[in-house]
């Protein structure tokens, strides 16, 4: 899963919309199988920066999510 090439997919069953990453595309910088919730989650590197979505004065180089809102686009290598 880690270098793993992802896009950001909105969905409303994953619940709080994130409308500044919608198809956002990035690679997986870690992966954890089974994260406090139950579910999986990635570690994220955007390919390009996103505006913060609280309208901090930074941008968004990385970011965590749950592994569902995402599509894969190419596997890793290893």
């Amino acid at each position: 899963m880690v270098g793993a090439i992802v896009k950001f997919k909105n969905n409303e069953i994953h619940g709080t919309p994130y409308p500044e990453f919608q198809d956002k595309v990035g690679y997986v910088l870690s992966y954890i199988p089974e994260a406090p919730d139950g579910h999986e989650h990635v570690r994220v590197r955007w390919f390009h920066t996103i505006p913060h979505p609280n309208g901090a004065p930074r941008n968004v180089n990385y970011s965590d999510f749950r592994l569902e809102r995402f599509e894969i686009l190419s596997h890793s290598d290893t």
